[in-house]
């Protein structure tokens, strides 16, 4: 955490021709100024300009356009690789929209330099409080990226669909976002329109509606870390982890749960609970291995009911210590292998996973290369069509022959 030193704010107001967002209020100490791109970019420093102003909801948070004298910005990694808190991870996202390159949906069409000048815009405004974050920062601040900017452009598409009342993606045209130059906005909806990216879509609305309804809850986006600090506000005391879960998985003003799912496995959770503890004994905050008896056993590392933000390490040690094998045994008698072999199951399982993502990530690339090396052929043969006209009108002008005109076509 950056601590003490004297500070100085630097304003600006910057315009279409500026690199930073418009009206930035920047915190800097005398020996940390910044570069002098950061107050006035030459030309090779520039990232491409925000098309137009973008609306309220679109600029800097009002910490990040005002901050104090002696403001200090957080910022750590939960247990499961996320950027905490959210306005960190806000802010990756007004960096990138402000700063979109072309006429790309994806975090992997964005060049090597804006993404490090992107992030080294980012380390100016939040800092480290954990060396331990350090040897994963910029690895972690990839993906954010990466699944902001996916959710932002899945957004956008989702209002302009139901703006038009159309599924097809040329009807968008008119629709597109604020933070996103038209001609930008035109390319992305013809190349959604096309047959590659159809197909991908519809594979991907198959998976998700095989998914268990297990991934259903109404936390919306906002962490489990964020809303147990408002529960914790709500009810002036720590929330324990059932309170924490009917916040996040009931509707709201009701007390039914989001799922069938979500409501057997808290009767299930609460009657484990009354038979391993009776009337008078103190239980615990949580039981890990009767919340994973209730839920079922961790898959990829996630534990349900936990989001991104909650510490795991206590139900994933319940559950591996719960299937490994006993640390001594006799010597006259044969070891147990049942905990080794389910250990071994669970990471052939996990591996198999991982592979089958792998494989399909490459299959995605694979036809967006394909259809790319269509579409440069085509662009090669016009190419080639014109160049084989303008050759033919040169000779007939050099032979003295008036060229013919091309037929009409109909």
């Amino acid at each position: 955490m950056v601590r003490g030193g004297r500070s100085r704010t630097v304003a600006t107001s910057v315009g279409r021709g500026d690199c930073l967002p418009i009206h930035v209020c920047l915190q800097v100490r005398d020996r940390d100024c910044l570069p002098v791109h950061a107050r006035r970019p030459s030309d090779r420093d520039c990232l491409p300009v925000h098309t137009r102003r973008p609306s309220d909801r679109d600029c800097l948070p009002v910490h990040a356009r005002r901050p104090s004298d002696s403001a200090t910005f957080v910022f750590f990694l939960t247990t499961r690789g996320k950027i905490d808190p959210s306005p960190a991870s806000r802010y990756i996202t007004t960096l990138v929209h402000a700063h979109i390159p072309g006429p790309v949906d994806a975090w992997r069409d964005f060049p090597v330099p804006v993404r490090d000048l992107l992030f080294d815009m980012f380390t100016r405004r939040f800092a480290f409080t954990r060396p331990k974050d350090l040897p994963r920062a910029r690895a972690v601040w990839e993906i954010t990226a990466q699944t902001n900017l996916r959710k932002s452009m899945w957004e956008v598409r989702d209002k302009a669909m139901k703006t038009t009342g159309n599924r097809d993606p040329m009807a968008w045209v008119d629709y597109g976002p604020v933070w996103m130059r038209r001609d930008y906005w035109e390319s992305l909806c013809k190349r959604w329109a096309a047959g590659p990216w159809q197909q991908r879509s519809q594979a991907a609305i198959r998976n998700r509606a095989t998914q268990s309804e297990k991934n259903v809850h109404t936390s919306g986006s906002v962490s489990y870390a964020t809303h147990s600090k408002k529960l914790h506000h709500d009810l002036e005391c720590a929330p324990t982890f059932c309170e924490l879960f009917d916040r996040t998985h009931k509707r709201k003003g009701t007390d039914d749960y989001v799922t069938e799912s979500a409501h057997t496995i808290t009767e299930t959770y609460d009657r484990t609970m009354a038979e391993r503890y009776t009337e008078g004994t103190p239980q615990p905050d949580l039981d890990a291995d009767a919340w994973v008896e209730a839920a079922g056993v961790p898959r990829k590392g996630r534990v349900y009911g936990f989001g991104d933000s909650l510490d795991t390490h206590r139900v994933l040690s319940s559950y591996a210590s719960s299937i490994a094998p006993p640390a001594h045994a006799s010597s006259s008698s044969a070891l147990p292998v049942s905990g080794e072999e389910d250990i071994r199951g669970i990471i052939r399982k996990e591996l198999r996973a991982e592979l089958q993502t792998q494989r399909e990530e490459l299959q995605t690339q694979l036809v967006e290369l394909q259809t790319h090396r269509v579409e440069i052929e085509t662009q090669r043969v016009q190419l080639q069509t014109q160049f084989n006209d303008m050759v033919q009108q040169f000779i007939s002008i050099m032979q003295g022959v008036r060229p013919t005109q091309p037929a009409a076509q109909v």
